[in-house]
């Protein structure tokens, strides 16, 4: 795959490895069932070390491979196996918001948002003759409103808001005009996530050991002292469109599309 990747980018002079995989990756729908199975086998295990999560037991590891194979050939099969290792990892480290268990579901929630966020930037760097892949469907868009009615209806019942990205759904609310803020609202709920984050992270560093208590005890003196880097802010601004979906959340009755 390396090898792959050197050609890819010596012939195209590309280097995003998500416009790599679509360029020369293995399409799930030409790829024998036992060799997909087998790939999402080594998949899915990375996904559990990376989550410091024990190793399911052989039979469990099966039933949980069959049933990704299946959601995938049904839903994604337009996907390449490369794609689908990305989007794992990526989930696995919490870019598509925390990771409550690894299941089937998870899996599908992590490929409907790559396929959303992610690959759809990614098309746009693809050199124009090789252009190939295919277009999200209508089917992918119902499917990836359907799991942000899943989470309102979730928030509604429990109270407990679990967002893919804050930042992606965000954009895709105030552009719509769903979500329309003021600058003075904007600040408001600005200097509140600030407050929120720093009371997180002194609660994260009570429970982290080793670099991370400096790392953090950094953030919060940056914090206290009105000195915030870029990577400061821009956690303060992605917890800050999380409550601004909150909010938005908490004054509609349904979630419509």
């Amino acid at each position: 795959m390396e090898h792959s990747s050197q050609l890819a980018t010596a012939a195209t002079g590309v280097k995003n490895p998500i416009v790599i995989a679509l360029i020369q990756g293995k399409k799930v729908s030409d790829m024998d069932r036992n060799k997909l199975n087998i790939e999402l086998v080594n998949i899915i295990t990375r996904s559990y070390f990376i989550k410091g999560y024990n190793s399911v037991g052989a039979n469990d590891l099966d039933l949980i491979v069959q049933e990704t194979a299946a959601i995938i050939l049904e839903k994604y099969n337009y996907l390449t196996i490369e794609e689908i290792a990305i989007a794992f990892r990526k989930g696995a480290y919490g870019n598509y918001g925390e990771v409550r268990g690894l299941s089937p579901s998870t899996f599908y929630e992590w490929l409907g948002t790559y396929i959303m966020q992610e690959r759809k930037e990614a098309k746009k760097a693809l050199p124009q003759p090789e252009i190939k892949a295919k277009e999200e469907t209508k089917e992918d868009k119902e499917l990836f409103n359907a799991t942000l009615i899943k989470q309102f209806k979730k928030f509604k019942e429990t109270g407990v808001l679990e967002i893919i990205s804050a930042k992606y759904l965000y954009k895709i609310y105030e552009d719509s005009g769903r979500i329309n803020l003021s600058i003075e609202d904007k600040n408001a709920i600005y200097e509140i996530a600030k407050k929120e984050v720093y009371a997180q992270l002194k609660n994260e560093r009570v429970k982290k050991g080793g670099f991370k208590i400096k790392e953090i005890s950094d953030v919060l003196k940056r914090i206290d002292t009105n000195e915030t880097n870029n990577t400061d802010k821009a956690r303060i601004i992605s917890h800050a469109k999380f409550l601004a979906i909150k909010r938005y959340y908490e004054s509609i009755d349904e979630l419509l599309f």
